[in-house]
């Protein structure tokens, strides 16, 4: 049987908050030690930036989303677009006030395509994984798993290359001049 393939994104993001992809995981077996069982991850496509909130309910995420675009607005920039899968987190009343009181553009991708929305879902499997291995290494404690996979998001922001730092790596000869900004 022949598949559609997925249409391409026509432009990519050109500056921070352009577009932000937006994920929860969880339930995690054993609660942290205060008591969270989710977290909410919002990573911003151009400068790979991730803000991690930890949440007891799923209920929580609307207040979670409220917090990050105020704290993206204190650090001077402006959000334009969400993207989130289809689930019930994203896609209700409360949040589609959010983002219409913001001015937001928000994308649901349709539930069960990783192609629309792969780049959240990877993000959380990379963060719960490097957080299994570090309380695994140290053998420490399933209810710290909140405290490792904010060392791991710590260390993810200081690790992963923006697009401008990456350029070194693209083929050279495509007609453009490509600059490595330090």
């Amino acid at each position: 049987m022949h598949h559609l393939s997925f249409d391409t994104r026509v432009g990519c993001p050109t500056k921070p908050g352009e577009l932000t992809n937006i994920d929860v995981c969880g339930p995690r077996p054993e609660p942290s030690v205060s008591g969270k069982r989710y977290f909410v991850d919002f990573k911003d496509n151009f400068s790979k930036y991730r803000s991690v909130y930890f949440l007891k309910e799923k209920s929580e995420v609307k207040e979670k989303l409220e917090q990050f675009l105020a704290e993206v607005n204190v650090a001077g920039h402006i959000v334009k677009e969400l993207l989130t899968d289809g689930s019930k987190d994203f896609n209700n009343v409360a949040v589609q006030n959010i983002t219409r009181k913001a001015g937001l553009q928000h994308r649901l991708s349709m539930p069960y395509t990783r192609q629309q929305n792969g780049a959240g879902k990877q993000d959380n499997r990379t963060l719960v994984e490097t957080e299994t291995t570090m309380l695994h290494a140290k053998n420490l404690q399933e209810k710290l798993w909140d405290e490792a996979v904010n060392t791991a998001t710590y260390i993810s922001n200081r690790t992963e290359p923006t697009p401008q730092q990456a350029s070194h790596l693209m083929k050279f000869g495509m007609g453009k001049q490509h600059t490595l900004i330090i």
